[in-house]
């Protein structure tokens, strides 16, 4: 027998080299490997009946199998690699999470690029309309700090989302629908209150750009809250808190 009886598997013992005589050195060294010797074509029927009888024995535990150090490298990364493939396949959403509860994930997440890119626009809209005086918009010169900041508002949801579309990572999903819910409460804030504001003064009244700026951002609030909920839907379809796997 050319196999080693120390760190023989029991797909080897099909080796045609495996003869009797090489089954009594594998018993004496391989417990764990008796099952299979004793219904071995090859195995004496002594050696059968006698290892019938001690795995018939209350005392008799079977040790666990022993490894080559080649052979517990090779398991060592074969564990790693599935590891990383299950941690890699946790992050990608699965055919329940892309249905979604009442509309599918990548429904809902184009709706946030949409939405997320007319709400930047409206920034360029006129937010304040002074009649004769003409009409200003957030990149104005005493608004720009401002406008720069809701743009980026608007957008990192967007970005995020278009990521999520290319990858299918739940990561992503979850990343556009949290900025786009966070950022538009703010942006929803401001706009409201600048509606109002705006309105009240004697000399002016509140530009197209305020309105679709205010109803972008609640839109993006309902559509946040709404590709949460989906990211909770466990692989069976029920309700579950979402984990970062």
């Amino acid at each position: 027998m050319n196999i080693d009886p120390r760190f023989i598997t029991a797909d080897q013992l099909l080796d045609p080299s495996v003869d009797a005589r090489a089954l009594e050195i594998i018993c004496g060294h391989r417990q764990d490997l008796w099952a299979a010797v004793r219904i071995h074509p090859k195995c004496p029927p002594a050696l059968a009946q006698w290892l019938q009888n001690e795995m018939a024995r209350p005392d008799f535990n079977v040790p666990q199998q022993q490894y080559s150090p080649a052979q517990l490298q090779q398991i060592q990364a074969t564990q790693v690699t599935q590891a990383t493939a299950t941690k890699q396949n946790s992050n990608k959403l699965d055919a329940d999470q892309l249905r979604g509860k009442f509309i599918p994930v990548q429904i809902l997440n184009l709706m946030i690029i949409v939405t997320g890119a007319i709400g930047a626009l409206s920034l360029f809209m006129p937010v304040l309309d002074l009649g004769s005086l003409g009409s200003y918009n957030y990149f104005a010169e005493d608004l720009t700090t401002s406008g720069i900041r809701y743009f980026f508002f608007f957008l990192i949801g967007p970005i995020l989302g278009v990521a999520g579309m290319i990858t299918k990572n739940k990561q992503h999903f979850s990343g556009a629908a949290t900025a786009a819910l966070i950022f538009a409460l703010l942006t929803a804030f401001v706009s409201l209150t600048d509606i109002s504001d705006v309105n009240d003064l004697l000399a002016g009244s509140a530009g197209i750009g305020l309105y679709v700026m205010a109803g972008a951002s609640i839109a993006l609030i309902v559509l946040g809250a709404l590709q949460l909920f989906n990211l909770r839907i466990s692989p069976k379809g029920k309700s579950s808190a979402w984990q970062s796997r």
